[in-house]
Formats: structure tokens, sequence, C-alpha cells
């Protein structure tokens, strides 16, 4: 069929370019939109979701997602809406009434767990969302893959430097940034919206929505930590805490 040969080119050209760290072209930022868009129409005709993993659009397209896998890497999932959404920056994602696309990702973690080589708990997975300076494509995306251990271990190790009640500065680095945290009492994001939860730190740390890059760690037990960097001009990284991720899963 003409659908799955289009997607299959669209597909190796984006999820590329969204699992790339250096910076392409303007006229590239919009690839991984076309292939949800063809992810969706095949769905729509045939009822299959190639090239993506999954099509989900139970509650119809204004709060549907896809969930794609990365084809250079073994488990990086990337969860993105089926409808045009630019990034973290958009003012929509803190509607009351928004999809909760952090929860579609978290539970998009089946396919991580699926596809290592070594066994994995839940507390192993991370989410993360770059900001538009650290991203490759202007369609909201959440990179979900296997969490770097260490930085996992030292989140742990100071579980009491994070509270529930406000941000906090974390007491170390990640790759040479101090990321802001905030503990998430909950079993799952099903009730959180974390757009409009990140909002709240620009209340301590001025500072613009576009230029946030959020990654959510599990908590030993029950609950979440919510990280949040913000870029700067001149400033080391650009926003990217997508790199807390290790999509080698090693």
């Amino acid at each position: 069929m003409v659908i799955p040969m289009v997607s299959k080119r669209l597909l190796l050209s984006a999820i590329v370019l969204v699992g790339a760290m250096g910076t392409v072209v303007a006229a590239e930022r919009g690839l991984l939109w076309s292939v949800v868009q063809v992810c969706v129409t095949n769905n729509q005709l045939t009822g299959a979701s190639f090239p993506c993993l999954d099509v989900n659009t139970d509650q119809g397209i204004a709060k549907g997602f896809a969930t794609i896998r990365a084809p250079l890497a073994r488990t990086h999932i990337v969860v993105s809406p089926t409808v045009r959404i630019m990034g973290i920056e958009a003012p929509e994602l803190q509607s009351p009434d928004a999809a909760n696309y952090f929860q579609d990702a978290w539970e998009a973690r089946r396919y991580v767990i699926a596809a290592a080589e070594r066994p994995l708990k839940d507390a192993d997975i991370g989410l993360a969302i770059n900001s538009r300076p650290g991203r490759s494509q202007d369609q909201l995306h959440i990179h979900v893959d296997c969490l770097r251990r260490r930085y996992a271990q030292q989140l742990h190790l100071h579980d009491s430097a994070v509270r529930s009640d406000r941000w906090s500065r974390l007491p170390f680095a990640f790759r040479g940034r101090y990321y802001w945290a905030l503990l998430l009492n909950a079993a799952d994001l099903s009730r959180t919206n974390i757009f409009r939860t990140a909002a709240t730190l620009l209340q301590t740390s001025p500072g613009s929505m576009e230029d946030m890059t959020l990654v959510v760690v599990p908590r030993l037990g029950t609950g979440f930590y919510l990280l949040a960097d913000q870029y700067a001009p001149g400033a080391m990284g650009k926003g990217h805490g997508e790199f807390l991720l290790d999509h080698s899963c090693a």
C-alpha cells in the first residue's frame, strides 16, 4: 500500500532527527509532525499504526497520541500528540482539560521494558522533554527510555532534599547543571498536569516555558521526582533533559 511506503521514508528521516542532539535546519523541524500524520491516516484507513508502535485516539484526535520507536536505539520511545502542538511552551498544555501526555508516556514504558536486553523495573525508566533551544523538532514529544543509573542513585540518596510543597535546587549537578526538583506524591501521573506544575517554578526562578526542560524520575516506593532546568544563552547545555536518559540502556 502507498501509506506504509510513504510512512517508512518519513519515519526514518524524522525519528533520527528527534534522537539527534545536534542542530537541524528549520525546514526539517516539522518532520516528526509529518510522521505522526501518516500514522494517524494509516490507522484511520487500515486500523494499523505503522510505522508507529501505536496510535491511540480513544478520546478523539484532539487528545490522542502516537508512540514511535527510534530506529537507532533498541529502547528509545517517543510519545507525541496527534494534534499540532509545537512544544513545551504551548499554552494549551496548561489548560484544565488538556490531554495528559506525560501519563500516556509513562504508560508507554512497557515498550522500553519489553525491548530491553536486561530485566527492568519501573524505577529504571525516565521521561524527558527538551526545551525549545534543546530540541530538534517543533512537534511536542516526550522521550521514554532507561535512566542513567548514577543520576537515579544520586536522587534516591538525596531524597530528603526534595519537597512536595515547594521547588528545591538540588545540591548536586547533572552534567554541570543544578536542576530544580519537586516531589510528586502519586502512584502515577494521571491526576497531575506536569506542564502546569512545571510552570509554578517560574514564580521561584523567573524565565520562559520555552526555555524549560523537564525530566520525570520514579521515586523508590511511591511517587516521582519532577526535575526542571532552564536554558540560558551562553550557559552550559541548551535545556536538554534527555541527557539524563540512557539510550543504550546499559
